[in-house]
């Protein structure tokens, strides 16, 4: 939703001075999701279900340390299938905005890079993110689409061409969540 700083500034203040107080308030409330770079479920994931293996490396619990992200402790365990992990929120953040705290999650790699995608128990939307994986530290990206956006996914290779895009561009890496196993 990066579209809305592309709006001129001359316009923006414009649009601003019109609106009302109660509108502004409305607008705010709406656009601060997208601002605080919470994830966008897709109805496509990156990849099928346990087609690619698993790094045992990410089990265990992961402390993010900060409040102000989506969840603050997750904890990482083989999956009821193969090649999956059962994900479970412990403590979640300020910006947490899913309804389910348990996932089912799975790996693949698009552009040389590992990708976990999370699909809710009680949802046929799929969450992603790019993620490098050590033993003691974790780092994790949204997935941004920076090239057609959310449109631009009509499928799954269509969203792995968009992602495989939009890791080419350096704004992709530009806000990123250490995390620290426990």
């Amino acid at each position: 939703m990066r579209f809305i700083f592309d709006i001129r500034t001359e316009t923006f203040i414009t649009l601003m001075k019109k609106l009302k107080p109660l509108h502004l308030s409305v607008l705010f409330m709406i656009v601060l999701p997208f601002l605080a770079g919470c994830p966008i479920g897709l109805e496509y994931p990156l990849a099928k279900e346990g087609a690619d293996p698993l790094s045992s490396a990410l089990l265990g619990t992961w402390n993010s340390g900060s409040e102000d992200t989506e969840v603050k402790r997750v904890a990482f365990s083989k999956g009821p299938t193969a090649n999956t992990y059962k994900v479970e929120v412990l403590e979640k953040g300020s910006s947490y905005a899913v309804e389910d705290t348990e996932f089912t999650a799975w790996m693949t790699k698009v552009g040389g890079r590992d990708f976990l995608i999370l699909k809710p128990e009680n949802s046929d939307l799929f969450f992603h993110y790019c993620i490098e994986i050590g033993q003691k530290q974790i780092k994790t990206w949204d997935l941004t689409l920076l090239i057609g956006g959310v449109d631009a996914v009509t499928s799954t290779e269509a969203l792995r061409k968009e992602a495989e895009e939009s890791l080419k561009n350096p704004d992709f890496f530009k806000e990123g969540l250490y995390w620290e196993k426990e």
